[in-house]
């Protein structure tokens, strides 16, 4: 229930405060500040209730927007809760495209408690994860493939995959996705021309439709051309350690990222799971990974644990098998043939020579150069900080090969979108080849009607509540 001494002007309804949500932006935890957001219709009114400006500033209702106040943070009761600043944000020019305001308070969690309490204790709901950017796509600040975008830059760790989530929020993906639908939408048009005036004596309009189509298909297939690149950059150049047991992988992992991330014994099968972590190498994403041991194992846990390295393997941008001179006669064996299965399935991969603190036996480095003359080979020993770093370089170069630094704005990275983008193309090319059957033209319009609101799928125009909902969920909350 409202209380009695709310001035007549700050008057609302309870429905219009259960329409507001507000949550913290930053996440839990001490720190100097934290910023919590409140959003609706409202919500100056609400923050009215609670905020008393300091001289010479103003109530969050006069604040014009893109402005700021100074002030205190008061409970329903008047109790003096914080010192705090609060930014102005005016629909439709915010985030949400809604009244916002942002308080800027002391981070302690009493501090950010009370405040969150006392707002809520006025009726305004608390934000679901993902709540403002969903608030922003319903009200068409966002597309859906900004808002993916967004969820990207949130959760990027390199600066290049910060680069491709800010290309892609400022609308990268969105510009090709409307020139792809302005040539399909082109090439509907001289469909609908040949149905009409087909007859007519000299008309020209189907060879136009087939330029126009076989021209999107072109764009489409461009678009999708660059898919691993842009996954390499958003989910990290993948890079898996496997070998057999105790050749040093764990080792390798835990030199690359300068911690003791995996434990090291000298016994056999330490490594029963896959084991992942992520560093940015001089700005490139690297997703490493360190394997179970390959070998004959009866533990139930280990054999699952190599059935899991086997699908990182499948999985991997790039495999570094790390050999070490003490194998015997049998291992080698084993180790030469999975090199061989991995060259034959196409694989990019390196052969570590580990523990090259270690005696290489001369006959042993002549038998792999005989047999893999053009596999890539590097010493390595955890004990040597040149050759580790040649091993950091090596990565680097894979990397370039596959997704060159000076890439364009435009990388389809999400998987969501690529699925979207292939069946896009499926349909065009079912379109194209009703063209070349002569089969009737509806069947041709229908195709290319159905590859329309797939492309709206990609930014939203045309998608379920069901898919809004499950993307958005996986927002944190208070974003």
């Amino acid at each position: 229930m409202m209380s009695e001494e709310v001035p007549a002007q700050l008057e609302y309804s309870l429905q219009a405060a259960a329409d507001c949500i507000a949550a913290f932006a930053t996440p839990p935890g001490q720190s100097a500040l934290a910023v919590l957001r409140i959003s609706g219709e409202i919500a100056p009114q609400i923050v009215d209730r609670l905020f008393r400006p300091g001289r010479n500033f103003k109530p969050a209702s006069k604040l014009a927007g893109y402005t700021m106040s100074y002030g205190y943070w008061h409970d329903v009761s008047g109790q003096l809760l914080d010192e705090v600043v609060i930014a102005a944000f005016r629909a439709p020019n915010s985030y949400t495209g809604e009244n916002l305001i942002e308080v800027s308070c002391h981070g302690g969690y009493a501090a950010r408690q009370a405040i969150l309490d006392s707002i809520l204790a006025l009726g305004v709901s608390p934000a679901d994860a993902g709540e403002f950017s969903r608030r922003a796509f319903m009200n068409g600040k966002l597309d859906l493939s900004q808002a993916e975008a967004v969820m990207d830059m949130i959760a990027a760790v390199s600066k290049t995959q910060g680069k491709l989530a800010l290309a892609q929020r400022r609308g990268a993906i969105r510009k090709t996705i409307e020139e792809l639908s302005e040539a399909l939408y082109r090439a509907l048009a001289k469909l609908e021309m040949v149905l009409e005036f087909a007859d007519s004596e000299g008309f020209t309009a189907g060879d136009e439709l087939d330029r126009e189509m076989a021209e999107a298909a072109d764009k489409m297939a461009e678009v999708l051309s660059g898919y691993r690149q842009g996954r390499v950059i958003r989910e990290g150049f993948k890079v898996v350690i496997a070998g057999r047991s105790n050749a040093g992988k764990s080792s390798l992992l835990n030199a690359l990222l300068g911690e003791d991330r995996a434990i090291v014994t000298n016994i056999s099968g330490t490594t029963r799971d896959t084991l992942d972590a992520f560093f940015d190498l001089d700005g490139i994403p690297i997703s490493l990974t360190d394997t179970a041991g390959f070998r004959d194992a009866d533990n139930p846990v280990e054999q699952e644990g190599i059935k899991r390295a086997k699908q990182a393997l499948d999985d991997a941008d790039l495999i570094l098998r790390v050999l070490n001179p003490d194998f015997s006669e049998e291992h080698l064996a084993a180790e030469f043939k999975a090199l061989d299965e991995l060259i034959a399935a196409g694989r990019e991969v390196v052969l570590l020579l580990g523990k090259d603190d270690l005696s290489w036996p001369p006959e042993l480095l002549a038998e792999l150069e005989r047999r893999f003359p053009d596999l890539r080979k590097q010493a390595y020993s955890k004990y040597d900080q040149d050759l580790l770093a040649a091993v950091r370089e090596l990565i680097r170069e894979k990397y370039e090969s596959l997704a060159p630094a000076e890439h364009g704005d435009v990388l389809l990275s999400n998987s969501r979108q690529k699925r979207c983008l292939e069946r896009t193309a499926e349909l065009l090319d079912e379109a194209r080849a009703t063209r070349a059957a002569a089969l009737p033209l509806e069947i041709t319009a229908s195709c290319l009607r159905s590859a329309i609101d797939l492309l709206a799928e990609i930014t939203g125009e045309n998608v379920s509540e069901e898919l809004v909902e499950q993307i958005f969920s996986r927002f944190c909350v208070g974003k």
